[in-house]
This record gives C-alpha cells, structure tokens and sequence, in this order.
C-alpha cells in the first residue's frame, strides 16, 4: 500500500515551465496555395534569432519558378528575439510546384551554430493540382490529442 501513496503523492497538479524559444529559427509559409493563371504566389520566410545569434535570409528555389524579392522587413523585436521577414514573389508557367530554401546555418556566441532545414511548402499555379484535391489541408490539421 505503502508505493501507491508514494506514486499518487508525486502526480501533484504541478506542471513544467514552458520551454524556451529556440535562439535562432526559421519558417516559410506561402500566402495562397493556388493561385490564378498569371498571378505570382507569395512566399514569406521569417527569420527569429536571439541576442548574438545571426541567421542567414536564404533564397527560393523552385524549377521553373523565377523568385523575385518583393519586400524584407525588419528587425522587429518580438518578445527577447529580433524577427524578420522576407517576401518573396514566385512567378512562372501553370502547374504544380515544390517550394524549397536551401538548409542555412545560424551562428550565435562562443562559435555556437544551428543548422536550420526549412520543410518545402507547395503551390499550384493556374491549375487544379493536388493541393485542389483536399491534401493541402492535412498538413493544417491540428495533431490529435494525447492520452
């Protein structure tokens, strides 16, 4: 009897601090993931670093798609860290595409580095690819709940 007490006395309400942003991030998100026959989709890529911490604004690249710089923003302090913000105008023929952005290393203090890889994102230009068909929206989909 004596260990149940024990085990029941150490699931207290007692919860763990939230964990720290990371010093340096970075995250790319497309504004539409269809867009119209000669309309350009817009790519935004934003960068997060901490003091000290540097991330480098890496480049689209998707075959077939030209990338032009539309606008880079910042920095802007948000919370202990500066933020920017690239946007980006991909332009090209109708079809489907796979946006990438190369793996950047962020450099911090005391030769610290973090190795940043960025997930593609994909957009549909002019037609009714597979983003049309309902699969775009599994990759918004909330993960499901725990135990």
């Amino acid at each position: 009897m004596t260990p149940l007490l024990l085990l029941l006395a150490g699931c207290g309400p007692q919860t763990l601090p939230a964990l720290a942003p990371a010093p340096a991030d970075l995250t790319v998100v497309v504004a539409d993931k269809k867009v119209a026959t000669s309309q350009s989709a817009q790519l935004i890529v934003r960068t997060w670093s901490a003091p000290g911490w540097s991330v480098p604004q890496p480049e689209p690249e998707a075959e077939g798609l030209t990338a032009t710089l539309m606008e880079r923003e910042g920095p802007t302090v948000v919370g202990q860290r500066e933020r920017w913000t690239t946007t980006w105008a991909l332009t090209g023929p109708d079809g489907s595409y796979v946006i990438t952005l190369p793996e950047v290393t962020a450099s911090g203090p005391d030769d610290q580095t973090r190795a940043l890889a960025p997930a593609p994102v994909f957009i549909d230009i002019g037609v009714e690819g597979p983003l049309a068909s309902g699969i775009g929206e599994f990759e918004a989909a909330p993960p499901p709940e725990g135990p």
